[in-house]
Order: structure tokens, then sequence, then C-alpha cells
């Protein structure tokens, strides 16, 4: 699963590169585009040629290549009597390319009386990437509109208004960019949580954990979770372990014996009373372990108490550690 979750991570943060990558060559590209200086004549197209009748709504469209950063504004044609127009003029973004893009120009026309109508024009204003004005030629194509044959009581239907559409951000490649960019922070912030967490804790000195685990013994005698004999054989291992890696001495494979023996040695680093209390302590184990002889709880809370004064009396000078109670 922690294999799972390093590979998953990196993926993410190389696909958040490559995206911020992309997005600065975008906005490199961006920065290098010269400002738009003309754009060529818009012609808008009628979308429905045949059979057009008044009062039906004319939609007329056209799309407009231009380069990034210029961005469209508003749309005016001069309408001949006969032609009233549905609603403003409106631009709304079709595609991108690399260093340019492309608006659809969009108008609404209705006819209230019949007839050909020809040269409709206007013009359309841009906004470029120096914040210049751009005023554009609008043409539109021409068109025919018949009568419509009704009813003394049928009413002619009247297009209703076209809301305005809503055209997109200018700021659309900057906000792109950030989103990135945040993106990739919040990646490597979970990252260097992540490594913090799974960085191990220094280890306790071998003292302070020999002084846990006989304050663990107590409670649990203290409590009756342990019995005499499982007692006494946890707390020989916890004696044994700390004279190991505080002297050297190989006490967790000793027999009894052998360990008596080594405390007779001339240079033991024990003193004469720890001595004494390890004899009197490893020869009780040794009856109650093999003898089934009861031990009493007095006698066990004793022998935990003068294990902890050994490893206390034990601690080395030089790491200037202060006993723990």
């Amino acid at each position: 699963m922690k294999r799972l979750f390093k590979v998953f991570l990196f993926v993410m943060i190389s696909a958040l590169c490559v995206v911020a990558a992309l997005a600065v060559a975008i906005f490199a590209k961006y920065m290098s585009l010269p400002a738009e200086g003309k754009l060529p004549d818009i012609e808008m197209h009628l979308l429905r040629g045949d059979g057009l009748k008044i009062g039906e709504p004319l939609d007329f469209e056209a799309e407009i290549d231009c380069a990034w950063g210029t961005v469209p504004r508003k749309i005016e044609v001069v309408l001949p009597e006969g032609l009233q127009q549905i609603g403003p003029g409106s631009f709304s973004f079709r595609r991108a390319g690399w260093g340019r893009w492309t608006w659809r120009a969009e108008l609404v026309l209705q006819a209230f009386r019949p007839g050909e109508y020809t040269d409709i024009s206007g013009s359309a204003e841009f906004t470029s990437k120096d914040s210049r004005h751009l005023r554009v030629p609008v043409k539109l194509q021409k068109f025919s509109v018949g009568e419509i044959q009704v009813a003394d009581d049928a009413e002619i239907k009247i297009a209703g208004r076209i809301e305005d559409k809503k055209m997109p951000s200018r700021k659309l490649i900057a906000g792109i960019a950030a989103a990135v960019l945040l993106l990739l922070i919040a990646a490597i912030a979970i990252f260097a949580m992540r490594k913090r967490r799974e960085k191990k804790e220094k280890p306790l000195p071998f003292w302070v954990v020999a002084l846990d685990a006989l304050r663990e013994l107590r409670i649990s005698q203290e409590r009756g979770l342990l019995d005499s004999r499982s007692c006494v054989a946890r707390l020989s291992d916890i004696i044994r372990g700390f004279l190991e890696r505080r002297f050297g001495m190989d006490a967790p494979t000793m027999t009894t014996p052998e360990f008596l023996e080594s405390l007779k040695r001339a240079d033991s680093p024990l003193s004469a009373q720890q001595k004494g209390f390890l004899s009197d302590f490893m020869l009780s184990a040794e009856l109650v372990k093999f003898a089934d002889m009861p031990a009493d709880t007095d006698v066990t809370e004793k022998a935990i108490s003068d294990a902890e004064r050994l490893v206390r009396e034990s601690i080395p000078k030089m790491e200037g550690v202060k006993s723990e109670i």
C-alpha cells in the first residue's frame, strides 16, 4: 500500500510538472506574440437561406481567427427599413490553436416587410493585446424574405428576446497557469508532509527503554495482569537485556550459574550492592520458575524497585541524562 501511494504520488507530480511546463510554454508563446495589427473583413452568413418569412428570426454568424490576446467587444450593423435587430450582437469562444484562437460572431435579425435585402454592413470592435481598439468592417449575406399567408383569426408569432451570451474571461491563460501552480505547490506540500511522517524517530536510550519496561511491569503487577511466575520471568529478561546493552555482558544467553559466576569476576563493573541484589534475585527467580515456589507480591515489588535503582545508577555519566522517576 505504501509503495502504491509513492507510485501514485510520483505519477501525479510528473503529470503536474508536464502541465506546468505546458502552461509556461503557452505563457511564453503569448508574451512573444506581437499585437494584432489588422483583421480581415467579417462576412456573416445566414444559417438558413431559403423559405424565409417575415416575423422569423434570421440567424447570422461568422468565425473570426485572431491572435491570442485579441478579444472581440461588440458588433453593430446599420439596418435598412423593414429589418430590426433582436438583441445585441454577441461573440462566443470556439477553439484555440497555437498562438491563435477563433471566435464566433452571432447576430439575429427579424424582417417585418417582405423583399430582398442587400448591402447590409456595419462594424465589429476588438481589443488587441496592447489594449488598442480595432474596428473591422462587417458585411451580411444578401437574402430575400417572403410574405406569409395567415388566416383572419391567426396571429403572427414574433421571436422573443435572445439573452446575451457571456464571453469567457480575458485572463483565461493566467487563471490556468495559477491553478497549475497551486496544484504543484499542494503536491509538493503533501509529499513533504508524507516524508516527514515516514521519517524514523530517533531511538530512545536503552536505559530509558529499561525504565519504561519496569514501569509497565509494576503497573501490570499492581493490576493483577500477570501472575507471580510471569512477572519474575519478565523482570529477569529486562535486567539481563539492560546488562547486555550497558556493560556488554552476554547476560541474555547465560544460565543462572554462569551469570552468578560472572558476578564474581574482579573486573566486573557492578558494585557489591548491585551484585548482591542480582545474585539474590536470580536465585529466587530460579526457584519461582523451576521449583514452582510462590513469589510474594511485596518481594516482587522490592525486586522491581531494586532493578530501577540498578538502571539509574548505571546510566552513563557522559550522557548527562537525569534519572526518571
